[in-house]
């Protein structure tokens, strides 16, 4: 591959800074980067000291992750936003090849697994061109490109993007195009390119469009008319929550409560498929009042406050919420959403969510029933009919018909052990004529359709049931295993608690329990300091992270011994160099010819310079060999250096004695 030509790096590194709003810091490295040969400064690195920047690099990339991990808590969210700063994190090792005396370097020193391999080889110290040696890589290529993905993470791709890119790959194929292709066809060929991926990028959006349009209209008539971006919970999540003992939330409260304390986060009316609940509700936008809380419902008395704490994945999520909700305190996040249905959810919230909650002693709040809360599916209305004919269900008053509902399903059993369905029922008709045990997610769902239809508007509800205090820490805690599900039924013009569900099963180990929540409580400790006044403290302190990264990586480069360019070494006088090199008689000798080293130019690409032109090919044959001894004796910490100092020297004047003679 021919070497990246001059200002190409630099004006990558501009264009991201440009799509990062980051100009005050790519500037300065452009400028050093492009103007780096023009200084004497070199650093002789040995393959070891760049191995170690490069795991430096690699340290700051995991510090930038962690720090985006931290703000959104979501792995496949944070990639891009780490992707975006690779321009600057790889920016010490482009100048570790800026600044040193290695043209190409092995690219094994990259691997730590591939690293002792190269540095146990007496060739690893300096990049070989001969027939079996080991890749090398030159740093500029890869870099470049790496700033161009870096831009594309920086914001929407849109024509900016796609010009930039396009100019700054034409001007690097443009140095790679063979010297015999007709300088209009190539240009012709880059414009039709160029136009058929801009052609391309359009089609493609507008086609995505449109099957979103479609998909819209698709889903709003198999759904039935229900919302798209409407909450939804699967029959079975709860299940997969419930098998984890540790501690999800806790709530502590001054004037006290009688368990069980039943905490909400999600309502839902509409069952969309055999396990699929959805709440398909209009959603009220709660924005924070002017003291920052928020105010979920009006005019009814409050019957307690408390405090609850809980952790959200990515900022997102269902809140675990008394009934009765009125108002919610110390939460900072730009909104809530607040279905009429019941429940509230939040958006770009805090990571750990300590929030004072004001609240009534009911669900009063919550919208009046509606058609939808009266509706059996008629997938599962025949077995439904069927299981209230057998109660007789129709026959109580309403008010009596949750307690009927309790007593036929103590006959059923509590088990956590997912259903086995055949192919010709469904769970429903699995769980009640069959195998009558399963965990709350069938029970509570059994019961809003029976509820239904008997003629009982219901609704499914999945949340926390708070029964366990805790003396290590103080308060009453919920863990996984007190997640549930139960049944919300409209009886005397309010809402009711209709749960069904049988016991559940034992506790684990109270060894293991103690041990696990003493983890957990630390955990929560130091997740309180971390995410203390609703911002990231770890996040906060990645900069000084990356700062004491940065001192280390300049020290490992100072340590370096520090070197002047050929140009610097050739106006010296040699009485202050403190030991010749056997080839400045060869690089005088050819500089008399016109032929001698530019300014920072390496040995390596002076001997490759040479060898390409055909005047000076002659001349400098044999030159190659002792270019590669003399990198081999001051970059090999394993090399004999006397040997190689033996041979260099004796390689040097017989060289020189060829030359005399022709």
């Amino acid at each position: 591959m021919k070497a990246v030509p001059r200002a190409l790096v630099g004006n990558a590194l501009l264009f991201w800074g440009w799509r990062m709003d980051q100009l005050h810091l790519a500037l300065p490295a452009a400028l050093i980067i492009e103007f780096a040969p023009l200084l004497r400064l070199r650093f002789e690195l040995t393959l070891q000291q760049i191995g170690r920047l490069a795991d430096l690099s690699v340290l700051a990339f995991a510090v930038v992750l962690y720090a985006a991990y931290g703000q959104s808590r979501n792995l496949l969210a944070v990639t891009p936003v780490a992707l975006r700063w690779l321009p600057g994190i790889f920016l010490p090792l482009l100048l570790t090849q800026v600044f040193g005396c290695i043209e190409r370097i092995d690219a094994r020193v990259f691997f730590v697994l591939t690293r002792r391999e190269a540095l146990a080889h007496r060739d690893a110290a300096a990049p070989l061109t001969q027939e079996g040696a080991f890749p090398t890589i030159h740093l500029g290529w890869p870099y470049f490109i790496v700033c161009l993905i870096a831009a594309g993470f920086a914001g929407p791709a849109g024509l900016h993007y796609y010009a930039g890119c396009l100019l700054l790959m034409t001007w690097a194929l443009w140095s790679s195009k063979a010297s015999r292709a007709p300088r209009l066809l190539w240009v012709a060929l880059v414009i039709a390119a160029a136009s058929a991926g801009f052609l391309g990028h359009h089609l493609l959006s507008s086609a995505q469009e449109a099957l979103s349009r479609q998909g819209l209209e698709w889903w709003w008539r198999w759904s039935g008319g229900v919302k798209l971006l409407a909450r939804h919970t699967q029959i079975g999540t709860l299940r997969e929550i419930q098998l984890d003992d540790g501690i999800h939330v806790r709530v502590r409260s001054a004037q006290g409560f009688a368990p069980p304390l039943r905490l909400r986060d999600g309502v839902f009316n509409s069952l969309l498929t055999s396990y699929s609940w959805v709440a398909n509700a209009d959603a009220d936008r709660l924005e924070p009042q002017a003291d920052g809380s928020f105010l979920v419902a009006y005019g009814a008395a409050c019957d307690g406050d408390y405090e609850i704490s809980c952790e959200l994945d990515n900022g997102e999520g269902d809140l675990p919420l008394p009934p009765g909700v009125l108002r919610i305190q110390n939460l900072k996040a730009p909104f809530l959403l607040h279905p009429t249905i019941g429940g509230v959810s939040v958006s770009k919230g805090p990571a750990l969510v300590r929030m004072r909650v004001s609240a009534g002693n009911d669900d009063d709040a919550d919208a009046f029933p509606t058609e939808e809360d009266l509706h059996v599916p008629a997938l599962h209305r025949a077995v439904a009919a069927r299981a209230v004919s057998r109660l007789a269900m129709s026959r109580q008053p309403p008010p009596d018909r949750p307690a009927l509902l309790a007593r036929y399903f103590k006959e059923f059993r509590y088990s956590l052990e997912p259903l086995e369905i055949p192919e010709n029922e469904t769970p429903l008709e699995e769980f009640l004529e069959h195998a009558r045990t399963g965990h709350c997610e069938y029970f509570a769902t059994a019961a809003v359709l029976l509820l239904r239809q008997s003629g009982v508007p219901a609704r499914y509800v999945t949340g926390y049931v708070v029964r366990e205090w805790s003396k290590l820490e103080g308060c009453w805690v919920a863990r996984g295993r007190d997640a549930h599900a139960w049944a919300q039924a409209w009886i005397g013009e309010r809402w009711v608690t209709v749960d069904v569900t049988p016991s559940g099963p034992p506790p684990p180990s109270p060894f293991l329990r103690a041990a696990r929540d003493y983890l957990s409580f630390l955990a929560h400790r130091f997740n309180a300091w971390r995410f203390a006044g609703g911002g990231d403290r770890l996040s906060e302190s990645a900069p000084w992270l990356i700062a004491v990264l940065a001192l280390l990586l300049g020290w490992r480069v100072l340590k370096a011994r520090r070197v002047r360019t050929a140009a610097a070494i050739q106006r010296a006088p040699r009485a202050d160099l403190e030991a010749a090199s056997p080839l400045d008689p060869i690089e005088a000798h050819l500089a008399s010819l016109g032929w001698g080293r530019r300014p920072g130019e390496t040995m390596l690409a002076w001997t490759r310079r040479l060898e390409a032109t055909p005047p000076a090919a002659s001349a400098a044959r044999g030159l190659a060999p002792l270019a590669e001894t003399y990198y081999a004796l001051n970059y090999d910490p394993d090399a004999e250096r006397e040997v190689l100092r033996k041979a260099l020297g004796e390689g040097a004047r017989a060289w020189m004695a060829d030359a005399h003679k022709t």
